[in-house]
């Protein structure tokens, strides 16, 4: 997924890798804290949320639910140091779960949810993983990731491996694509609007 805008003076990319589960959940890692506690998280292109289990972090104490599909999850606000691969990002917004409902997240092999979805879309307003411009995309979070130029380019790309016998679930690769996944050229189609990837 990308957008038009190039950023200048980016380090390379960051590629994380995922394990499947049943063909149904793609989950990688990432930590939060100092030192960072490591959390085993779907990244979802369908909500704009980052969330995980309740631990010590620094609360902003506003009450969130986020009502999915298949159940619901409530906590607080909290900022933390949030860590994706070989990026680092200082007091990021996420919410600290303290109450699950629904089969998916209490059988779950995952933790949380990275919401890779517009700010428009989050609950509680929260900057979420990609925030839309008119323009362009800004990976991760606007204040930090691009302020401070942490991704070679504005895009995020996904692999998922169905067969994943050979012990590759997959990855998903924030500021980049990886060649050996896809042969030939892309094509890129403008989102028609910001809310849900949708073109």
């Amino acid at each position: 997924m990308k957008f038009d805008e190039n950023l200048v003076d980016h380090q390379e990319s960051s590629i994380i890798p995922l394990n499947n589960f049943m063909d149904t959940q793609y989950f990688g890692e990432i930590g939060i804290g100092t030192p960072p506690q490591k959390f085993k998280v779907i990244f979802d292109t369908g909500s704009a949320n980052l969330w995980i289990p309740s631990s010590k972090c620094t609360s902003v104490r506003s009450p969130t639910t986020i009502n999915y599909t298949n159940g619901s999850i409530s906590g607080y606000l909290s900022k933390d140091i949030v860590e994706v691969g070989d990026l680092v990002v200082n007091n990021q917004e996420f919410i600290e779960v303290t109450k699950e409902t629904g089969v998916t997240f209490l059988a779950g092999k995952f933790d949380g949810i990275f919401g890779l979805g517009f700010k428009e879309i989050s609950v509680g307003n929260v900057v979420s993983v990609c925030v839309i411009s008119h323009t362009s995309i800004s990976m991760f979070y606007r204040d930090n990731i691009v302020n401070h130029h942490l991704v070679k380019d504005r895009l995020f790309s996904l692999w998922l491996n169905r067969q994943s016998e050979d012990g590759e679930g997959g990855e998903i690769v924030f500021g980049g694509l990886d060649p050996k996944h896809y042969k030939g050229k892309h094509t890129y189609v403008a989102v028609k609007q910001k809310g849900y990837w949708q073109v």
